[in-house]
């Protein structure tokens, strides 16, 4: 799936988006306008998949080994430039919120029933184009109760 952009129906975020989409200005607290100009799907799809945004995190996955008939817990590694860009559907990033507080800007975005907030860095190269790019992701609450696989939380 890849990268999916919230419109304000989709049933597992739309309780923290109070239904709106991930550009609406109400839903940004009116961001300033250079923050406004980078909120299209096209700009919001180069920062996650800009070489620079190459962010990992540890995820903690169960596995039912049949031989023993046990569950054995281990980790694994995600990359978020591989969520971005894959086609399968188990793997992929809802855009929540655009661009938004013009002091530390960051996306929200939802992956796997939580919340995500990514810290975007800008930076003017030569010839006077701007780049921007993932910096740092923090993983906040659940933003459901209902994660992708429709488990419920208890």
């Amino acid at each position: 799936m890849g990268v999916k952009f919230h419109d304000g129906t989709n049933e597992l975020y739309k309780a923290y988006t109070d239904g709106k989409a991930w550009n609406d200005s109400g839903l940004l607290r009116n961001p300033p306008a250079w923050m406004v100009s980078w909120n299209t799907e096209a700009l919001v799809k180069g920062i996650l998949t800009n070489n620079k945004s190459k962010l990992k995190y540890k995820q903690s996955i169960s596995t039912y080994n049949e031989k023993t008939r046990r569950v054995e817990k281990g980790e694994t590694t995600i990359n978020l430039l591989d969520i971005a860009t894959s086609t399968k559907a188990e793997f992929n990033l809802w855009i929540l919120k655009g661009l938004h507080q013009q002091n530390d800007p960051h996306l929200t975005i939802g992956h796997d029933g939580f919340l995500w907030h990514l810290n975007v860095q800008t930076e003017r190269l030569a010839g006077g184009t701007v780049e921007a790019y993932v910096t740092k992701m923090s993983k906040g609450d659940w933003g459901t109760q209902e994660d992708a696989d429709g488990w419920t939380k208890a």
